[in-house]
């Protein structure tokens, strides 16, 4: 088959053609929005399952917190024979008592623990304000195994 130089610029322009043709392989604004769309809904899913995780961690470190802090008023009990009036008491014990804590630990949300005296199965009771920061609220966080009041 013998080509002749008039029919070759022809064939070529031809072939060039088809070949962008079926070598374009790139994406549509339809598709590439259904992607952003789907990878938005990934992150919201993302961003609140860490976000609850973040919370849990911080009631737990809260917890951990209030723990300590009864551990110290039992040990001030112990050696005052008496529970402290408020949760200052524990950094200026009376009698000469070293103190028991060195400073007055704060929940997650920076906030002070309350301590609450009560005549119920416990003398006291030592919680936080929880996220919101106020008192009497569903999210005040009190210690493990320690109903609500």
């Amino acid at each position: 088959m013998r080509h002749t130089l008039s029919s070759t610029p022809h064939r070529l322009a031809r072939t060039s053609a088809r070949a962008s043709r079926n070598t374009q392989k790139g994406m549509t604004l339809l598709e590439i929005m259904i992607v952003v769309a789907i990878l938005g809904l990934l992150a919201t899913v993302v961003v609140t399952n860490l976000m609850g995780t973040f919370d849990n961690a911080k009631i737990g470190t809260t917890q951990s917190k209030i723990a300590s802090v009864e551990q110290a008023v039992q040990l001030y009990y112990t050696q005052v024979s008496e529970y402290p009036d408020s949760l200052k008491d524990l950094m200026n014990p009376p009698g000469g008592f070293r103190p028991y804590v060195k400073s007055m630990p704060k929940d997650s949300w920076n906030n002070e623990l309350i301590f609450k005296r009560s005549s119920g199965d416990k003398l006291f009771v030592i919680y936080s304000k929880g996220p919101d920061g106020q008192k009497g609220t569903k999210d005040d966080v009190y210690p493990q195994g320690t109903k609500r009041n």
